[in-house]
């Protein structure tokens, strides 16, 4: 699961799928996760449909870490 879906998750999940993984986006702008999962980066899942992950990536700006992990937490 890649959360942010910028330069940043968008170059990781790019990078995860030419190594053959399949990556979830999830990304509170819409924009920015539409033009990662039409460059190929993963594709768009709901929370609710991911059973289980073998890895998060937080990939959003530093000062909206703190927030998502009280989030997700």
């Amino acid at each position: 699961m890649i959360v942010g879906s910028g330069l940043i998750g968008a170059s990781l999940g790019l990078a995860l799928s030419a190594q053959g993984w399949r990556g979830h986006l999830r990304d509170v702008a819409e924009l920015a996760l539409s033009q990662a999962v039409s460059l190929g980066a993963g594709v768009s899942t709901p929370p609710s449909d991911v059973q289980a992950v073998s890895l998060v990536a937080i990939c959003v700006p530093p000062s909206a870490v703190a927030e998502l992990v009280v989030e997700v937490a």
